[in-house]
């Protein structure tokens, strides 16, 4: 199966849950893993993000119930990359 390299999820999270803290959490899955967020809007009570995940193999089923389990709400899924030297959109 091809490694599934980088992904970008465009996600709602709470403004209780900080963006280093979410970041931090994400990049605990593995070694390897690379995380970047951007903040898109923020109102009283949440953000809207985009998530940047880097990996040598991202465990997509391990990243998204570590993103749900911190209390954000994936919207969608906007980019992937797979093979040996995606690019990054």
């Amino acid at each position: 199966m091809t490694k599934l390299k980088f992904i970008e999820f465009d996600v709602l999270k709470p403004n209780k849950l900080k963006v280093i803290d979410l970041a931090r959490n994400v990049a605990s899955i593995g070694k390897s893993y690379s995380v970047s967020i951007k903040v898109i809007e923020r109102d009283r009570e949440t953000e809207s993000i985009q998530i940047f995940i880097e990996a040598d193999n991202i465990d997509y089923n391990k990243l998204i119930k570590k993103i749900e389990d911190s209390g954000a709400t994936i919207h969608s899924l906007d980019a992937v990359g797979v093979g040996p030297k995606p690019k990054t959109i």
